[in-house]
């Protein structure tokens, strides 16, 4: 078996596996923990309907837990853009730019060619992609807080 971060076609997904790794235990505790504050009567109402588990966890848990699971969604997408210390340390961005991300393509373009205004520019792009990812967040918010 060849090197994952060693072959460009697999290079991006070894990093997305350790960036995984790295932050599932802080997901599992949140949403275990929003699974908790659920009203054990309403999952007690369904089963006595007669619900199945799986019809339980899509009408009943899911959308109880829905405001968590689209915050830790946010909160991912965030984060995403945090991924530069993996893969610096894992490729650097190779091989071969198959791994390259917009905080190393920054941090590259102005350590290494000296060229400020263009990773400022990179950089400018992150957090414009960031702001886009909360002003979904927020609609969705709003929109779920109108139907209440």
């Amino acid at each position: 078996m060849s090197n994952p971060l060693g072959d460009p076609a697999t290079s991006l997904y070894g990093v997305l596996l350790v960036d995984i790794w790295h932050w599932w235990g802080y997901l599992a505790v949140i949403y275990f923990a929003a699974m908790r504050q659920v009203d054990i009567t309403l999952i007690e109402a369904a089963v006595v309907d007669g619900a199945s588990y799986f019809a339980t966890f899509r009408f009943v848990l899911l959308p109880m837990i829905l405001p968590t699971i689209l915050f830790m969604l946010l909160m991912s997408i965030i984060w995403s853009f945090r991924v530069f210390d993996w893969i610096y340390i894992l490729t650097e961005g190779g091989p071969g730019f198959s791994s390259e991300v917009l905080g190393t393509l920054a941090y590259k373009t102005a350590f290494q060619q000296m060229a400020v205004g263009k990773a400022s520019a990179y950089s400018l792009v992150m957090s414009m992609l960031g702001l886009v990812a909360i002003a979904v967040y927020l609609r969705i918010q709003y929109k779920s807080e109108k139907t209440l």
